[in-house]
């Protein structure tokens, strides 16, 4: 599985949500993106992403001020617009 790196930090709302969005348009069989921002309110736009898209939030971790989002592209939804 191919991850994929997003650095979003200093990037507020809806930003973040979007790159990520725009990522797993781009990814072809499934794969891993790897978002860190430091936006506090980036937890609901990933969480409606992921509901919109059909990404999995595997795992949220926050550091300080930095939160980290895992979200597994599925095959299947791979490229959906």
């Amino acid at each position: 599985m191919a991850v994929h790196i997003i650095d979003a930090k200093g990037l507020k709302c809806p930003w973040p949500a979007l790159l990520a969005g725009r990522m797993a348009r781009g990814i072809k069989g499934g794969g891993l993106i790897i978002l860190e921002t430091d936006d506090a309110a980036a937890g609901i736009d990933i969480r409606h992403l992921c509901h919109e898209r059909g990404l999995i939030l595997q795992e949220e971790t926050a550091d300080g001020r930095v939160r980290t989002f895992s979200l597994e592209v599925p095959p299947q939804q791979s490229g959906k617009p």
